[in-house]
């Protein structure tokens, strides 16, 4: 692995630079430049992407939310309101790499929704998101209402007021409420994502992207109640069937399996590594390695420290009666050889026999 990873540096150059002026937590690009890798660069402003037909903004639609908003950020906001069936849009609830979401009211739906409208150009990751998510139903998946066709193509999905799980873990507002919720609570939420991945690979789909910001709460949450709201995955821009060709270096850094990081083959145990990710976020309230060596904070030095090994600092788990077993999960789901990591049913049925703690 040393030497694939050594070579594949080498072949990074100076996007690994350009990496490094960015947050960790954000999307890193792939590799070769197949079609999915050219499409992610191209959202990564590497490489251009054409641009598509949209029809006329609505300035009605867009609202006071869009109008007072237009120009503060790298958003498209003339975009969402220029989809079909949309008539009211709300609030902007986030950017990924393929699109940006919305909460939005639209024809044909009761109430608000979440409506996903596809950034211009980029058709054959549409069809495959589309695709994928008209295939899919699970009680911890964000559901997928309607397709929009376009342009600009969109998708209706539920709407989860609760917002993310990064924002109930780490945003100010929400970090000490979070920091009373027991240790069971937290297990149900990792337990919540976990059932979500094992439907996924039982579909033989590879998630990639598995990390707090695309899980989402169901609900609000109640901080009277000290629990967690049912949790969803969403966002299957980066979702993939196992046997298709895939490019390697896609994903969230923070999260990505070492052997995501380097061009080799790979498969559903990458999914597998995020969720130990995850779980350790959950745990310990801490965003991993930010307890780490600073010496972690260059990008090059991460992904050799990673692939030989370095992971998480397990003396920031809460020492309890479930420490130990805690640990065993984390390290199993972090072993840098993907054959020796448990599939999703293994941890989550090892998820349920933690040990409840006082």
């Amino acid at each position: 692995m040393w030497a694939s990873i050594t070579s594949s540096l080498g072949s990074l150059g100076n996007s690994l630079v350009g990496f490094g002026a960015r947050n960790r937590l954000d999307y890193v690009g792939g590799g070769s430049l197949d079609e999915e890798a050219r499409e992610n660069l191209g959202a990564f402003g590497v490489l251009g992407s054409g641009a598509g037909e949209s029809r006329g903004v609505n300035e009605e639609v867009l609202g006071d939310v869009g109008r007072a908003a237009h120009g503060a950020r790298d958003v498209d906001q003339d975009l969402i309101a220029s989809v079909r069936g949309v008539v009211e849009v709300h609030e902007h609830l986030g950017s990924g790499n393929f699109g940006d979401v919305w909460e939005c009211g639209i024809e044909g739906q009761e109430g608000r929704v979440a409506v996903k409208v596809f950034k211009r150009g980029g058709s054959a990751q549409q069809t495959r998101e589309c695709q994928l998510h008209m295939e899919l139903q699970h009680p911890n998946l964000v559901r997928l209402l309607q397709v929009v066709e376009g342009p600009p193509v969109a998708i209706c999905m539920e709407l989860c007021p609760g917002g993310t799980l990064w924002r109930l873990i780490h945003e100010p507002a929400h970090r000490q409420v979070f920091s009373r919720i027991a240790l069971r609570p937290r297990l149900g939420a990792a337990l919540d994502v976990v059932s979500c991945v094992e439907y996924l690979h039982a579909n033989n789909i590879l998630h990639r992207d598995v990390k707090p910001t695309n899980c989402l709460l169901s609900a609000v949450h109640d901080a009277d109640l000290e629990l967690i709201p049912q949790i969803k995955l969403a966002d299957l821009g980066l979702a993939r069937h196992e046997a298709q060709e895939m490019s390697t270096r896609v994903g969230t850094l923070l999260y990505m399996a070492p052997e995501l990081m380097e061009e080799e083959d790979y498969g559903l145990p990458v999914d597998i590594y995020s969720c130990g990710m995850l779980l350790y976020e959950l745990v310990t309230g801490l965003v991993p390695y930010s307890t780490s060596d600073a010496r972690l904070q260059n990008d090059v030095a991460f992904i050799l420290a990673v692939a030989s090994g370095e992971r998480p600092a397990l003396a920031d788990l809460p020492a309890n009666e479930a420490a130990e077993e805690l640990g065993g999960i984390l390290y199993a789901c972090w072993d840098v050889d993907p054959a020796v990591r448990p599939t999703a049913a293994t941890l989550a049925e090892r998820l349920r026999n933690v040990p409840d703690v006082a």
